[in-house]
């Protein structure tokens, strides 16, 4: 029992440890992000109830929790379930992502989510939400960006269409194709 007890520390604690020193080394290009199916068949360690904040300039840029991660070393890919991000914009304010799967690069600090059988919400306070199947976050740009059908909801609006973009510091959104806006 206590040699397996200390086994899974030692394994938690390099995980620990791989997470942070691959974050500190972050590269200054935007990365692409494997497919599942160019990682390795095993990963390297499992964390349970996963909490990483990402700090910039001493102040917490966002935060990723998950009910379940899977590492895998070589890659520098983590592999999340159950996600939940939430972004901090410079005026104080709070962005919430949602997604059963994702994927964080630990290189570039970019992450994609995807929403299985229901779609990933981005949530911005009280004003709009996103809905979409998957998220891209390019975290040197700071912008989140999908190919797929979305459809934003708040302030007496919607608008479908095919594809976004948007920059959260600045609240800059761009549907990319097929537009529809319906005001009520």
């Amino acid at each position: 029992m206590v040699k397996n007890l200390l086994i899974w520390v030692g394994i938690t604690s390099l995980a620990i440890l791989v997470i942070f020193h691959s974050l500190g080394q972050r590269g200054q290009s935007e990365g692409t992000l494997l497919p599942k199916s160019a990682l390795t068949m095993e990963s390297n360690a499992q964390i349970r109830d996963f909490d990483l904040v990402r700090t910039l300039a001493a102040r917490p840029s966002w935060r990723v929790q998950a009910s379940r991660v899977e590492i895998f070393e070589d890659q520098q890919v983590l592999l999340l379930e159950d996600l939940k991000v939430r972004f901090h914009t410079d005026h104080g304010g709070e962005i919430f992502l949602r997604g059963q799967q994702g994927r964080l690069d630990l290189r570039t600090s970019d992450f994609e989510v995807f929403g299985g059988s229901d779609d990933v919400s981005l949530v911005l306070g009280d004003q709009y939400q996103i809905a979409t199947r998957s998220l891209r976050w390019v975290d040197l740009d700071q912008k989140v960006q999908t190919f797929d059908p979305v459809m934003i909801t708040g302030s007496g609006l919607q608008i479908r269409g095919q594809g976004m973009e948007a920059r959260l510091k600045s609240h800059d959104f761009t549907v990319l194709a097929d537009v529809h806006t319906e005001i009520f």
